[in-house]
């Protein structure tokens, strides 16, 4: 399990308290700033704590896959879950069911699919999410509902994209090039929840800007990489 912690931390310890325990082994959080309530459940052995200084949201994860590639007996799938409270663990055996039973190798939590069609998205987003999804439809052949970070993928498979983005682009990035290898993909319906503060890669008008910004250049970069 790895938790990029970029903003608040205040629903942490309930989002940490709800992961299912029979299908978690390790839990990663990769803080982004000064760690203070992160270094207190790292202390109270909930987690391990991976600070830096700086960086975005796929700094966050990379700084996580860097670290379980160095253990000595890496994991088989990795989850990435929002410390915000913005997606719901009780989901997570619903991001793991395609992989386990199926044969799946990367799987997204829509919450576009969920109960609440993405009733937690304003305008802004589902705007951004639905101009994004149809430009990798165009270009990519895929049908995608949702930009969400909540994913499960095999581990071999999310090393071997060789993932860059270090922003926020790093969702986008993610899908595009699990397309280009051909990885097989699915979504699952997801609860749709408003979490505590800013999202995994900001809420700010800035940060949205960003975001569009650096989701529409990896769908047309990797698009142009042979």
């Amino acid at each position: 399990m790895l938790v990029p912690v970029l903003g608040p931390e205040d629903a942490l310890p309930r989002v940490l308290d709800a992961l299912p325990q029979d299908l978690v082994r390790n839990v990663i959080l990769a803080k982004v700033g000064e760690a203070n309530g992160t270094a207190s459940l790292a202390g109270q052995g909930k987690a391990v704590l991976l600070s830096l200084n700086e960086g975005g949201y796929g700094a966050a994860v990379l700084r996580g896959l860097e670290y379980l590639e160095s253990l000595p007996e890496r994991p088989a799938v990795v989850v990435i879950l929002a410390a915000n409270g913005t997606n719901d663990p009780a989901d997570i055996p619903a991001l793991l069911r395609p992989i386990l039973k199926s044969r799946y190798d990367l799987v997204i939590g829509s919450p576009m699919l969920g109960p609440g069609h993405g009733s937690a998205m304003d305008k802004v987003e589902r705007c951004g999410n639905m101009l994004a999804v149809q430009l990798i439809r165009m270009l990519y052949g895929y049908s995608y509902t949702d930009l969400s970070t909540f994913v499960a993928i095999r581990f071999p498979a999310l090393v071997a994209l060789g993932m860059t983005d270090t922003g926020a682009g790093f969702a986008t990035e993610l899908r595009v090039k699990a397309l280009k290898v051909g990885l097989r993909v699915a979504e699952v319906p997801v609860a749709s929840r408003h979490g505590v503060g800013a999202g995994p890669v900001g809420g700010s008008l800035r940060d949205r800007i960003d975001v569009g910004y650096k989701s529409l250049y990896q769908i047309l970069r990797n698009a142009t990489i042979r």
